[in-house]
């Protein structure tokens, strides 16, 4: 739930994580551990989004 939220936060209109979400990730992670969670989440999606845009395939980078 949290990383689908934070992914659709900006799409709902408010620009905001629903509180429910967060307060059920919240219960399960301390501040700094939900901050660096949710960074990580970012991070990933970021990632994705680039890859995306460039069209190469999840697996489909080679060094």
């Amino acid at each position: 739930m949290l990383t689908g939220g934070t992914s659709q936060a900006f799409g709902s209109g408010g620009g905001f994580l629903h509180d429910d979400v967060h307060d059920r990730a919240a219960a399960h992670f301390d501040a700094p551990e939900l901050a660096h969670l949710i960074g990580l989440i970012v991070a990933v999606n970021s990632w994705n989004r680039v890859m995306v845009s460039r069209r190469i395939p999840p697996g489909g980078y080679t060094p």
